[in-house]
């Protein structure tokens, strides 16, 4: 191996808990692009996917229990407060406490000092690390919701004796059954919660991470030798800018009269090399995914029929069935040239043994 990019924070800290590398490792998670582009619609999935989850809880003007206020919490600590919430933080960094301190937010060093000044209605987890401790659980409200955004922070619950006698609350997550009969919710299945059944982030609002990532690799790949062995972010933030990803982001989204539309279509799409004839195209989930795929095959002339058992938004312009591809007419089965599987990951499999099923028609 010559080098290597990470992309979260909690495999960089796993890095830098081996002790000295023997290969330059880009660190895109503290890159330019992913603090001042990434994490805010990170913490817009995140809020967005909480509301979500609990829609029949009242959340303006409640407490909440933030913690860890780095990139992500002081995000979503500044939208919970614009949200009518009252916010307090815990962190371990006398720094990022100070900040959050002079930010208006109650602070407390613990969370074990947190729980004993207040009752939160809705713990919220930013940290990466084991946030609440097997000591911190005794503490914890009757009824109260944890939303872990990231995997650790409620791993003493999650990974812990407790997981084992928890309640699976479908779609919404975890019931766990303290000491005393005090039960809490965990949100999610454990792992980063704005990813738990849903399409997480907006394709176009992390488009400039991903590019971000292909710039690097690529510079890094041209001349692995240029980048001293050890842990860099200054390298691939210069490959970015240099790149000209900064300049085609603001003409794209900000530059006045910017559209959010590219120019010109994206190379590939358009070229010398004859293209197999694209007529029907059968795009299964409208989330993120389906709608944007809905949006190419449509640009590719092909003419989509839309299948989303939850009736999302179904497309009043486009033909559309709210039910299982098992239940799609034949005579419209026939006629599809591709299929575009787009519901969430879970559910690949199952639908792809529908497509594939004996009394379907070859496809691609």
């Amino acid at each position: 191996m010559d080098a290597a990019l990470e992309l979260t924070v909690s495999g960089i800290k796993r890095i830098a808990a081996v002790g000295p590398l023997a290969i330059p490792v880009l660190n895109l998670a503290r890159s330019q692009v992913k603090s001042r582009l990434g994490y805010r619609e990170i913490a817009d999935s995140c809020l967005r996917r909480l509301r979500a989850l609990i829609p029949d809880r009242k959340i303006i003007g409640r407490k909440v229990l933030l913690l860890g206020y780095g990139t992500l919490g002081s995000r979503l600590a500044a939208q919970l407060r614009d949200l009518g919430c009252r916010v307090d933080v815990v962190d371990t960094d006398l720094i990022a406490l100070i900040d959050a301190a002079e930010n208006g937010y109650a602070t407390y060093r613990t969370a074990a000092q947190a729980l004993a000044a207040s009752t939160p209605f809705l713990i919220v987890g930013t940290t990466g690390e084991v946030a609440l401790t097997d000591a911190d659980l005794t503490a914890l409200p009757d009824g109260v919701f944890l939303a872990p955004f990231a995997t650790r922070d409620f791993s003493a619950l999650t990974e812990g004796p407790h997981r084992p006698a928890a309640t699976d609350i479908p779609g919404v997550g975890l019931r766990f059954t303290l000491p005393g009969g005090r039960t809490v919710i965990v949100l999610g299945d454990g792992r980063s919660m704005n990813l738990f059944e849903a399409d997480s982030i907006p394709s176009q609002g992390y488009d400039a991470y991903r590019a971000s990532t292909l710039i690097a690799a690529a510079a890094l790949c041209a001349d692995p030798d240029r980048v001293p062995a050890g842990l860099h972010t200054a390298p691939a933030d210069t490959a970015i800018t240099d790149a000209g990803l900064w300049d085609a982001y603001y003409d794209l989204y900000a530059a006045p009269g910017a559209t959010g539309r590219p120019a010109a279509k994206p190379a590939g799409l358009t070229g010398e090399r004859p293209q197999a004839v694209l007529r029907r195209a059968a795009i299964v989930g409208y989330g993120v995914a389906g709608r944007l795929h809905t949006e190419i095959l449509t640009a590719l002339g092909a003419t989509p029929a839309v299948i989303d058992p939850k009736h999302q938004d179904l497309p009043a312009s486009l033909r559309s069935f709210p039910h299982q591809v098992s239940d799609l007419p034949q005579a419209v089965a026939a006629g599809i040239d591709l299929w575009s599987i787009c519901c969430p990951t879970a559910e690949h499999l199952p639908v792809l043994r529908a497509v594939l099923a004996p009394t379907r028609p070859p496809a691609s």
